[in-house]
C-alpha cells in the first residue's frame, strides 16, 4: 500500500473513534504554591466531535488520493 493511503486509513479510524466513543486528555496545572506546600488541579478536557468528523473526511480523501493510480504510467 502507498503511504498516503495508510495515513488516510489511520486518520479516518481515529476520527471515527473520536466521533463514536469520544476522546479526552488531561492537563495538570499548579493552582497555588506556598513554600513547600503545593496545590495542583487536574482537568479532563474532551476533544470536540467536529474534530473527529474532519478527521474522517480528511482520512477518506487522503486514502482515496493515495489509492488512485495514475493513467498512462
Amino acid at each position: 500500500m502507498r503511504p498516503f493511503a495508510i495515513a488516510g486509513i489511520v486518520l479516518a479510524v481515529l476520527g471515527a473513534f473520536i466521533v463514536f466513543r469520544g476522546l479526552s486528555y488531561g492537563s495538570q496545572r499548579n493552582v497555588m504554591r506556598v513554600g513547600d506546600l503545593q496545590v495542583s488541579a487536574e482537568e479532563q478536557r474532551a476533544i470536540p466531535t467536529w474534530v473527529g468528523g474532519v478527521g474522517i473526511v480528511g482520512g477518506v480523501l487522503l486514502a482515496a488520493g493515495g489509492l488512485r493510480r495514475r493513467r498512462g504510467a
